[in-house]
């Protein structure tokens, strides 16, 4: 599953799903299909209150799919766009601290991956910390 953080609006995001309909946005793999689709797609907008930028607040579960931990600071409305039938739920993280070593940090546009020497160093800190 690829996700893609952005900060839209109404037609910012209409214009966004256009252009990259079969592109980044799959499916559908032809943009002929995308019509078709779109009658099929449910939003679903989620509320989160962060707890901070070292714990995932919750994880957004997409039954049959897969789920997004959703780590940060504050409140934030997160919308997910499904089709329909499948079920969107927000829990609490079944990983909570795994986002600080193994993930990237959204800048509003791009998503920046840690890169793997520094997250092999944050986790052996930690773990001689607890020695």
């Amino acid at each position: 599953m690829v996700v893609h953080a952005s900060s839209t609006t109404g037609a910012d995001a209409d214009a966004f799903v256009a252009k990259h309909t079969g592109g980044i946005l799959k499916p559908p793999f032809l943009p002929e299909r995308a019509g078709v689709l779109a009658s099929e797609l449910v939003s679903h907008d989620i509320e989160v209150q962060g707890c901070g930028w070292r714990e995932a607040s919750c994880d957004i579960v997409l039954s049959g799919l897969g789920w997004i931990s959703v780590t940060g600071s504050g409140s934030c409305r997160v919308r997910v766009i499904a089709p329909a039938g499948v079920m969107v739920v927000q829990r609490d993280p079944l990983m909570p601290f795994e986002a600080r070593d193994s993930m990237g940090r959204s800048t509003g546009g791009k998503i920046i991956k840690n890169s793997k020497k520094k997250a092999a160093k944050a986790k052996k800190t930690r773990g001689s910390l607890g020695k």
